[in-house]
């Protein structure tokens, strides 16, 4: 299990280009927002949802999945990046 609270309140990338941010909410889990929509849910463990879907997951080496698919990862600096070639 990966703990992405510390990702609540960073920034989103799509390669090296900032479209969004990690917005906590008042459950406990956060909203990534990009173009400041808000594009899926993120719970404290690293499940990802969009309309109440589970689309992915953030794996124990901060990888980003989108099914079995990578799509980023978690920075060190605790942001989200999005590969654009693999979305």
């Amino acid at each position: 299990m990966f703990d992405c609270t510390p990702c609540y309140g960073k920034d989103v990338y799509i390669d090296e280009k900032r479209v969004g941010y990690v917005e906590r909410l008042g459950d406990g889990d956060a909203a990534i927002t990009i173009s400041g929509r808000n594009f899926a849910r993120l719970t404290a463990d690293g499940k990802i949802a969009r309309d109440g879907k589970l689309i992915g997951e953030v794996d124990d080496g901060g990888i980003l999945y989108f099914g079995e698919r990578e799509v980023g990862e978690v920075t060190p600096e605790n942001d989200l990046l999005f590969y654009g070639d693999c979305l």
